[in-house]
């Protein structure tokens, strides 16, 4: 657990923030846990009658973290996630179930 003076960002999972994550100094890193939020635009397809790839979203998704954050703890909201499926995935485990465990394998 932390202190009070441990910083939680809150950042939208986008190119700036991801950049800004990985050249965080080690040091620098330690001392917070950022509450990182996948942003809508994410999950909607290129072309407007193509289904919603929400597996491959969410496995690039954990791909990302792990190239940017590394193994360091966060927080991740995904509530943006339920108004594109509101039911449990193909595999039968929820969004944060599903990016949690890419993350592990990548």
């Amino acid at each position: 657990m932390f202190d009070h003076k441990h910083y939680v960002p809150i950042l939208r999972w986008k190119g700036g923030e991801r950049a800004a994550l990985q050249k965080l100094d080690p040091v620098d890193k330690v001392k917070m846990t950022p509450l990182l939020e996948l942003i809508p635009v994410d999950f909607v397809p290129k072309k407007r009658d193509d289904p919603i790839d929400i597996d491959g979203v969410l496995r690039k998704k954990a791909e990302e973290l792990n190239k940017y954050w590394g193994d360091a703890p966060f927080f991740l909201d995904l509530r943006h996630l339920d108004q594109f499926n509101p039911t449990p995935l193909s595999s039968k485990r929820y969004p944060s179930t599903r990016v949690l465990k890419q993350r592990i394998v990548f």
